[in-house]
C-alpha cells in the first residue's frame, strides 16, 4: 500500500464583515467553537453541488473522529471531505460500439479524502488525492460548507486554509502517529466515535 501524503495548511481565525444579517452572530472564542462548528457542518444540508463542463459533483464533509494520545494530550480531529459523481457526460459503450452518453449514479460514487485538524499548534494536514484535493476548488468548496455552518451556528467566526512548507518539524508532528485506528459505529450504538492514535 503507498504511503499517505499530506499538504499543510495554517489556520486563520477571522470574523465575518459586520453587516445587519449577522449583526446578531458571537465571537468563537474557543478551539472547541471551531469544531463545533466543523461537526455541525458535517450535515448534509451543507453539501454543496458544483456543476463543472461534463459532470455534476456533489461536495460533503463528514464522519468527525476525535484523535487522542499519550503524546498528545491534547486532542486532534479527522473528518472526510468527499466529492460524489452525480451525473458526466462522456463516451459510453452500447452493443453496436461507442458512442457520446449521459450517465447518472444512485447512489453516487464518491473520492475522499482525510482533513486532520491539530489544533495545538492551529495546523491542518489534507491527505493529497488526485480526484479531490488536487486543485483549489476543494478549499473554495470547504469555506463555503464552513462559512454557512458558522452562521447557522451563531457565530460570526470563520477559518481560512493558508498553505504552508512541508518544513520537517511540522511533519514530524503527524508522523508520530504510529498507528491510526477507525472506530466506525452505528449512533444508536455508540454515543461518540473517536479515532485513538498511539
Amino acid at each position: 500500500m503507498d504511503a499517505l501524503r499530506f499538504d499543510m495548511y495554517r489556520i486563520n481565525r477571522r470574523e465575518l464583515d459586520p453587516d445587519l444579517f449577522n449583526a446578531h452572530l458571537k465571537n468563537a472564542q474557543t478551539d472547541e467553537d471551531l469544531i463545533a462548528i466543523l461537526r455541525n457542518a458535517t450535515q448534509s444540508a451543507f453539501d454543496v453541488v458544483q456543476e463543472a463542463r461534463i459532470a455534476v459533483y456533489s461536495w460533503a464533509l463528514r464522519d468527525l473522529f476525535e484523535v487522542s494520545g499519550t503524546d498528545h494530550p491534547r486532542s486532534s480531529y479527522i473528518v472526510s471531505i468527499a466529492r460524489s459523481t452525480l451525473e458526466k457526460d462522456g463516451v459510453v459503450v452500447t452493443d453496436a460500439g461507442l458512442a457520446e452518453g449521459h450517465s447518472q449514479m444512485s447512489p453516487p460514487m464518491a473520492d475522499t479524502a482525510m482533513m486532520i485538524f491539530y489544533m495545538s499548534r492551529h495546523l491542518v494536514a489534507v491527505e493529497r488525492s488526485a480526484l479531490t484535493t488536487c486543485s483549489a476548488t476543494w478549499r473554495k468548496i470547504f469555506s463555503q460548507i464552513y462559512r454557512e455552518s458558522t452562521q447557522e451556528s451563531g457565530y460570526s467566526t470563520i477559518i481560512d486554509l493558508e498553505p504552508v512548507p512541508p518544513e520537517k518539524e511540522i511533519l514530524r508532528i503527524f508522523k508520530s502517529f504510529s498507528r491510526l485506528t477507525r472506530l466506525r459505529a452505528h449512533p444508536e450504538s455508540l454515543p461518540a466515535r473517536r479515532v485513538f492514535a498511539a
